[in-house]
């Protein structure tokens, strides 16, 4: 795939002023047995809200066509849009893409958000310290 490094550019520029990088936990009920175990699980996003869908397709262009583009129904003008990916690898390499043209601040969340990943991934049973799960406190 060849990428072009002015649209590159552009993206990351877009992406400083529109973007957002982050880990979403999600609290996924399993039941084992007689009973239900709550376990936290990571997602890392990137994502990017616009009202102006073109800009949205630009910029997915850009990182190679990943990620999707969603109309947000909840947007009380019903126009807003964005552009979200919650894979870790499709993350990972749009960061990686647009990396060097990055302001530190971005670079910055970024970084966190791909060391508490890491962090999440080193732990052997894949849990992190203590959730919080609507009725109290659960230690994992």
């Amino acid at each position: 795939m060849q990428l072009d490094t002015h649209e590159l550019a552009w993206a990351a520029g877009f992406f400083d002023g529109e973007g957002t990088t982050r880990v979403d936990w999600q609290l996924t009920p399993a039941t084992h047995g007689r009973r239900r175990v709550y376990g936290p699980y990571a997602h890392l996003w990137v994502s990017v809200g616009q009202y102006d869908r073109d800009c949205l397709g630009r910029f997915q262009c850009a990182v190679g066509g990943l990620g999707k583009i969603y109309k947000n129904h909840k947007h009380r003008s019903g126009r807003c849009y964005s552009f979200q990916t919650g894979k870790f690898e499709t993350s990972q390499a749009i960061i990686a893409m647009i990396w060097q043209w990055l302001s530190i601040p971005k670079r910055q969340q970024a970084a966190a958000a791909l060391n508490e990943m890491r962090e999440y991934h080193r732990r052997p049973d894949g849990r992190k310290g203590v959730v919080h799960c609507g009725d109290g406190e659960r230690g994992l």
